[in-house]
């Protein structure tokens, strides 16, 4: 046999081997990783198609995230303004108990005085309720606007609403930050130019300061609390309805978290079926590396002894 061309074979077969030596090597090196990690894609090389369906899946899961953190805010809102509505249907109802009582004839200047002095307080809390805030400044019943004080008093103590009236449209993600306190708190034009549960408190306090010490005065006061009782009635039933818009509003946003949440396992189903290992197919598969890396070992050195025998011969 030609030395020459049995060295060259020989030379072949060892590239071969190394080539096959180090594939095995490669391989077992990827499943020891991927056991120490937990992941069967550590790098994109791995399975490009795979870490692919596992990026489109975690980007789907960061934007979840966002919407759900938007939608506890939004809630968080809802919950504060729900609450603060109940304060002020409370104190609403307390300025119509004050209002009967007041249509008693039999009391006395002082009394109708003390009256008087707590329907201003309860007007005074009405407003700071109306102009509430949440966390970050924003108005609770700012409607479409931004402005931080949504309900303005001149120096004739007249109440105006200097917000945008109405509510952005809601969908599967997102609510309202604030509703519309033109429609809570403000009555319709037949009421008259700035006409509000706060006028309807304002009339009701100035008849209770006018004179009652004869029939005349005393009818007058005795209609003036009809109306004032009355139109306080309108305020309770605006206020009523906007918390219980608040409160539709709130179940509403169970419904979209309990749908986010349902996006977000379906999401993180997704990337845990390309990207999660199983852990004991993947023991099982490291074991077989580690035997084929055995053997391929074994096998190049007895080549290699081989070779240089015959080398020498």
């Amino acid at each position: 046999m030609n030395p020459i061309s049995s060295r060259n074979g020989t030379n072949n077969s060892n590239e071969t081997m190394l080539a096959q030596l180090a594939v095995r090597k490669a391989s077992l090196d990827q499943s020891q990783q991927a056991i120490s990690t937990g992941k069967r894609i550590n790098k994109v090389s791995d399975d490009p198609v795979g870490a692919a369906q596992a990026e489109r899946a975690m980007t789907r899961i960061e934007r979840i995230k966002v919407e759900l953190r938007a939608m506890d805010l939004q809630r968080s809102n809802m919950t504060l303004a729900e609450s603060t509505l109940g304060e002020g249907i409370e104190d609403l109802q307390r300025v119509r108990e004050l209002l009967v009582t007041a249509g008693n004839a039999s009391l006395d200047k002082p009394q109708r005085a003390g009256i008087v002095q707590e329907i201003q307080s309860l007007r005074h809390r009405l407003l700071q309720l109306a102009n509430r805030q949440d966390n970050n400044g924003m108005a609770l019943f700012g409607g479409l606007g931004s402005v931080a004080t949504p309900f303005v008093e001149d120096g004739t103590g007249t109440v105006s609403f200097v917000g945008v009236a109405g509510l952005p449209a809601t969908s599967d993600d997102r609510l309202p930050m604030a509703l519309d306190g033109q429609s809570a708190f403000m009555f319709t034009p037949d009421h008259g130019p700035n006409a509000s549960i706060f006028k309807a408190m304002d009339t009701a306090i100035a008849a209770l300061q006018g004179p009652a010490n004869n029939q005349t005065t005393l009818a007058a006061l005795s209609g003036a609390i009809t109306q004032g009782i009355k139109d306080i009635d309108t305020g309770l039933t605006q206020l009523q309805s906007a918390r219980g818009q608040a409160g539709e509003f709130l179940n509403q946003s169970d419904r979209m978290e309990r749908l986010l949440n349902a996006r977000h396992d379906q999401s993180e189903s997704d990337r845990s079926r390309v990207q999660d290992l199983d852990m004991a197919q993947a023991i099982s598969q490291m074991q077989s590396h580690q035997i084929a890396y055995e053997i391929s070992l074994k096998t190049y050195a007895q080549s290699q002894q081989l070779s240089l025998f015959n080398f020498l011969k």
